[in-house]
This record gives structure tokens, C-alpha cells and sequence, in this order.
């Protein structure tokens, strides 16, 4: 399972970049056609925090759930962040995303229980 968007201000590592170094201006078509992929993945860990915008301190109440669609996992609040600040994701997750058609799926089942364990494994190896 491949995470997505390790920045710092999100959980991330140390070395992982910052917010403000991969904010960029995009392609709005993209940008939007990401956010959407994000946003309706399968939630596989939810949280019942609430926390602001990390760079502004806007109220607008975001959720450090992760998500996945089964391939890759990321946190439910990155979406906010591709939108506002035109966060650019790896290619190989665009790639990823344009061949299932910018359609993450349903996870369920069988494949919802792997994914959930994969994220596990990954967020502790993280040491998260």
C-alpha cells in the first residue's frame, strides 16, 4: 500500500516536504477531478478529531482520517489541501487515478479488511 501526500504538516516524517513546497498552481480541471477522487474513496481509519487548516487556521473543521482505494492510502484531509493550495500529488498517482477512470471505488469485503490491514502494517512501520 503506497501513501500519498507525506507532507510534514500532515503527519508526515521529517524529511517529508512541507505544505508550502508542494503547493503549486495547477491545472484546475486536475485539481478538482483529484479532490473528487479523494474525497470519495473508502474511509479505512477514521478519527473524531477536528482540526483547522494547518497553514491558515481557517475553521473549516477537517478530519485526519485516511482513506484508500486500496492501492494507495492517504489522509481524508488532503483534499482540502489540493484544492486550496494546489497541493501536486506524484505522477504515479495521477497515472494511477486516470486509469480507473477518476473513480476510487468501493472497498468491501475481502478488499476492505485487506486494505485496513495494509495501512495498519504501513502506519506502524511509520512509527504513526
Amino acid at each position: 500500500m503506497r501513501r500519498l501526500g507525506g507532507i510534514r504538516e500532515l503527519a508526515g516524517g521529517p524529511t517529508d516536504p512541507s505544505l508550502a513546497d508542494v503547493a503549486r498552481a495547477s491545472d484546475e480541471v486536475q485539481q478538482r477531478r483529484t479532490a473528487a477522487y479523494l474525497l470519495t474513496a473508502t474511509r479505512v481509519r477514521m478519527t473524531m478529531e477536528q482540526i483547522p487548516d494547518i497553514l491558515d487556521g481557517e475553521a473549516v473543521y477537517l478530519s485526519g482520517g485516511l482513506c484508500s482505494d486500496g492501492d494507495w492510502y492517504w489522509r481524508e484531509d488532503l483534499a482540502h489541501y489540493v484544492m486550496k493550495y494546489n497541493v501536486v500529488l506524484p505522477k504515479d498517482f495521477y497515472r494511477h487515478a486516470e486509469a480507473n477512470l477518476w473513480s476510487p471505488g468501493v472497498l468491501a469485503g475481502d478488499g476492505l479488511i485487506r486494505a485496513v490491514a495494509a495501512v495498519r502494517k504501513a502506519e506502524t512501520e511509520r512509527g504513526k
